[in-house]
């Protein structure tokens, strides 16, 4: 398998003729006007209290009415792609964000979804209030709702040094995150019983209820403990980020188990049959999560031939065949990899709507992050 010509790619500058006569010409000002435009986005889907819906077009049935959905998943995801465009509005709508979460934490330290009928001043219900006959889950995973906060929490201080205290303020909230995140790793300390024997590998359960280790989920996981050791070591009181060291480690050397060497690609989960490339999601977009949370390196022999496997499955993606945020996480995963190319055709695809008017079907606050986020990085990459 022929691998990506990487000097080839950071020279390349894809100019490709759109309908209406727009040109994208992946050149500086194109990078900016996504990463504003996808920045606007996220801004309106931003609740008085600070929470920042998953999209302003996505009304779900709560309680027999129409709701906006609160997911902190999809809204750290968001928040985290604000901090690549670190305007004054960007910067408050990320803190906002975060003493949202800092107030609304379960006692254990996960989170739920939440459900608003108003963007201003409309009343927030966890999820645990649906009507029983809605089948509304209380949140999809706890590992990596923590995980992408603690990601984001590092993010933050890190672009806006000077809300250091601030954030060392919120340390007994930071460290019930952390203990949310802990409660979903397979260690000596938790069985878990869906593994039998237990196999204390490190990796974690996207619930306590719902025990199963996934790729994506752990490659964020892993992402959230790098992150929180740093945090332990800066921000909160009294941290010991030996332990979540231990627990980093322990989940790197878990990916073991996730890594079907006879295909040579990442199970979508522990204990499943062998990952089926034909098949988009979860096995094949699975394979692009460690790349981009930083478990293996983008240079690395292993990231290559799974980026190019995958391309060679799905060449029509940067066109815009897969919705919402499979493709935008695609795209930032190309802009890892340098793939100006792909990454060019890509955005030309969301320029052209956007200079409709538009957003690519699907759009919602985690697509427009992943967006953005890969606007940012082509751009300083050329």
């Amino acid at each position: 398998m022929s691998k990506v010509n990487l000097p080839l790619l950071l020279t390349t500058l894809s100019i490709m003729t759109l309908p209406g006569g727009s040109i994208f010409t992946g050149n500086l000002e194109d990078y900016k006007y996504i990463i504003s435009s996808e920045a606007i986005y996220i801004d309106s889907c931003v609740t008085t209290s600070g929470a920042i819906i998953m999209g302003r077009s996505m009304r779900f049935t709560f309680q027999g009415t129409p709701h906006y959905k609160i997911c902190p998943y999809f809204s750290n995801l968001a928040a985290e792609a604000l901090l690549e465009d670190p305007t004054p509005t960007n910067l408050a709508v990320v803190k906002k964000w975060m003493t949202w979460v800092f107030n609304h934490l379960n006692s254990d330290g996960s989170i739920y979804d939440y459900y608003v009928d108003s963007l201003s001043g409309g009343a927030e219900l966890p999820s645990i209030d649906a009507y029983p006959g809605e089948d509304i889950p209380d949140f999809d995973s706890q590992d990596s709702y923590a995980a992408t906060f603690l990601t984001l929490a590092r993010k933050y201080v890190e672009v806006v040094p000077s809300d250091t205290t601030w954030l060392k303020r919120y340390s007994n909230q930071l460290s019930l995150i952390g203990n949310a995140l802990y409660a979903t790793i397979d260690d000596s300390t938790h069985y878990f019983h869906q593994f039998s024997p237990d196999n204390n590998d490190g990796l974690s359960v996207a619930k306590l209820d719902y025990q199963a280790k996934y790729t994506m989920d752990n490659s964020e996981v892993n992402e959230g403990l790098k992150n929180m050791v740093w945090l332990e070591q800066n921000i909160i009181s009294e941290g010991n980020p030996f332990f979540y060291q231990r627990l980093l480690d322990n989940n790197d050397n878990g990916f073991k188990n996730l890594w079907d060497p006879r295909v040579q690609a990442y199970y979508p989960y522990e204990g499943s049959s062998s990952p089926n490339w034909d098949r988009f999601y979860p096995d094949a977009t699975c394979q692009l999560f460690p790349i981009w949370a930083g478990v293996i390196s983008p240079f690395s022999s292993r990231a290559l031939d799974l980026y190019n496997t995958f391309n060679s499955h799905y060449p029509e993606w940067p066109t815009g065949k897969y919705h919402g945020d499979l493709g935008a996480v695609t795209c930032y995963v190309a802009a890892i990899m340098r793939d100006t190319s792909r990454v060019d055709e890509y955005l030309s695809y969301v320029q052209r709507l956007l200079d409709k008017g538009k957003n690519p079907p699907g759009w919602f606050n985690a697509a427009a992050a992943w967006t953005l986020r890969a606007a940012k990085r082509i751009m300083k990459a050329n």
